[in-house]
């Protein structure tokens, strides 16, 4: 499976998880294609999705001492504090 392809399934998952969280439980999301953020009592979670083929995808945008393209979470869960 490519990556534009796990992107689009992670994505699609993401989606339909906060339509049913919304739908079943009346809990209040905000689904993007990244990312879930769930508001309850006051307070904010954001799921996310992580995957080892993800991490195989992020590391080889690795190069050098630079991360090209990938987001700050991204690094600080995929990549050791040594790397930056």
């Amino acid at each position: 499976m490519d990556s534009v392809a796990t992107e689009k399934t992670i994505s699609a998952f993401l989606l339909k998880i906060g339509e049913s969280l919304e739908s079943t439980w009346g809990i209040t999301c905000v689904a993007t294609e990244d990312n879930v953020d769930v508001l309850l009592s006051g307070f904010a979670f954001r799921l996310k999705i992580l995957q080892d083929r993800g991490l195989n995808l992020l590391k080889r945008q690795f190069v050098g001492n630079q991360v090209k393209q990938v987001s700050f979470a991204d690094k600080t869960f995929f990549f050791p504090k040594s790397t930056f």
